[in-house]
């Protein structure tokens, strides 16, 4: 291994930086009295696995690694002890569930679907504000974020297997592509990553499991990462879609993703994946939901700066501060301990700021890429590009909840993954 890794420099930095990335989300302590320190330093360390695929790419010839059949000497081996893996988690998650029951008064995310999915089988309104938890809720969740836990419903198991059956679902869809190029080493990373990322959440943050359906979340975003390394609009389209009616992260990064397929040369593949998108946004959401009631959605969106101020006044008395602003990440914290007389007007310039410095890295990366243009694989800068806005996003985001996080370091895995079906030409070849 040594050997190998001393001939993949860059594979080297990568395996460094992702572990780095996962020890500072799950291994720090609110006691520490280090947040400002745990929050920078997982700032820059996922910053730089997005810069480190730009410079791995730029400016030298890199061509796509054709598909090969796998070898069953590797696969069978790997995905019997995954399997095995995955059993144990599933037992772990059983008995999870059981012990921590579904209840609105300690969490009224998994609360919420089920009210919406019990009202969309009823012939319900949807999007009607939630009073059944004894206090006005209004619904601000897209419908990739409910309308996927209806099979539960119907047949009467525990919601919370279906983030479980989504996640293991991109898993293996991106691990079946990794075993199509002949790469023992990366056949056993990348299976290692995708389980000790879901192993950690299990020992260092279970809640992120039961109370939360965010492991669904990182599925998406691992198909998401899977279809911009392809050249098939339709699932393109579809990864976009998934992605774009689960959580609103990546609206301000698709200009950049257009951007990029129209200057590459992709103009037709643009036009399909985007109607394809459109067409199956307009199908899921806009027609059923939206045009029946538009102010649902302004609604939604005004409740998140409510729940968010919520937040920044709920004080933990262990530390004395926001707990959920003081666990390590994001600089949300910064803006409520310097306006802690005023909170409003703190959360109202956070939000400002997160918008401003979400557009000025779009628009940077954007201009890098019309100047290199040519001289990087467009997919290559796409994954690249969406690990350093996502990165930004996420540090200025107003509550700077784990569980968003952990999406993010799935998706390195997945970028790690995909970025490995592309072989530098030495120069001179």
């Amino acid at each position: 291994m040594h050997s190998f890794l001393s001939r993949n420099k860059y594979t080297a930095l990568f395996i460094v930086l992702i572990v780095l990335e996962n020890f500072i989300l799950f291994f720090y302590s609110v006691n520490k009295g280090q947040q400002w320190l745990n929050a920078f330093c997982y700032f820059i360390t996922s910053l730089l696995i997005g810069f480190l695929l730009l410079w791995k790419f730029k400016g030298k010839q890199a061509e796509r690694i054709r598909p090969e059949p796998a070898n069953p000497r590797i696969w069978v081996p790997v995905a019997a002890v995954s399997a095995g893996i995955l059993v144990f988690f599933a037992v772990v998650n059983s008995r999870l569930f059981h012990n921590v029951p579904i209840d609105p008064r300690s969490s009224d995310i998994i609360p919420t679907i089920q009210v919406l999915v019990r009202r969309l089988l009823h012939g319900a309104w949807v999007y009607r504000p939630i009073e059944e938890f004894g206090y006005h809720l209004p619904v601000t969740y897209l419908p990739l974020q409910w309308i996927v836990f209806t099979p539960a419903a119907y047949w009467g198991f525990d919601f919370r297997w279906i983030p479980f059956i989504i996640w293991t679902a991109a898993g293996i869809v991106l691990v079946v592509r990794v075993f199509k190029v002949r790469n023992i080493f990366y056949q056993f990373l990348i299976p290692a990553f995708l389980l000790g990322i879901y192993g950690l959440i299990l020992c260092r943050s279970d809640s992120i499991v039961s109370a939360t359906v965010e492991t669904m979340v990182a599925g998406y975003y691992i198909l998401l990462i899977v279809s911009l390394n392809q050249k098939n609009a339709l699932l393109q389209g579809i990864g976009i879609t998934l992605c774009l009616l689960s959580r609103f992260s990546l609206v301000l990064w698709l200009p950049l993703w257009a951007f990029v397929l129209f200057a590459s040369g992709n103009r037709k593949y643009l036009y399909v994946t985007v109607t394809t998108a459109v067409v199956l946004v307009a199908l899921i959401y806009v027609v059923p939901f939206l045009q029946k009631d538009w102010h649902s959605f302004f609604a939604g969106y005004e409740h998140y700066s409510l729940a968010a101020l919520g937040e920044w006044r709920s004080i933990n008395y262990t530390i004395m501060k926001p707990y959920q602003l003081n666990t390590g990440v994001g600089i949300a914290y910064l803006f409520a301990d310097t306006f802690h007389d005023n909170l409003p007007l703190g959360l109202k310039l956070l939000q400002r700021l997160h918008l401003a410095f979400c557009l000025l890295t779009v628009l940077l990366l954007g201009l890098w890429y019309w100047k290199n243009r040519g001289k990087i694989p467009y997919a290559v800068f796409l994954l690249a590009s969406f690990k350093i806005y996502l990165t930004v996003f996420l540090f200025f985001i107003q509550v700077p909840y784990i569980y968003l996080m952990a999406v993010a370091n799935f998706i390195s895995v997945a970028i790690l993954a995909e970025q490995m079906r592309y072989r530098i030409i030495p120069s001179g070849a």
